[in-house]
């Protein structure tokens, strides 16, 4: 599991996802709706994925999401 120090230090770093050496982007919820908006969309609707305790029985290594969600979903409409 990836340690979160400090979430608004916006950072390129390297973990392990399924394979070695997966790059990820963390970015700040602000960052990414901010340049959504500017790029010309409308938010629409935002959800995160999180493990249920049905899957954490499951994999308890799930237990972690509750920490820091792995996905955002965000559905936008251009103008």
């Amino acid at each position: 599991m990836r340690e979160f120090n400090d979430y608004s230090l916006e950072c390129e770093c390297n973990s392990h996802w399924i394979v070695d050496d997966v790059v990820e982007y963390h970015r700040t919820i602000g960052t990414t709706m901010n340049v959504l908006v500017d790029s010309g969309f409308s938010i629409d609707r935002v959800s995160e994925a999180y493990a249920t305790p049905e899957g954490e029985k499951l994999d308890p290594d799930l237990a972690e999401e509750r920490i820091s969600p792995p996905f955002l979903f965000v559905r936008t409409i251009a103008e």
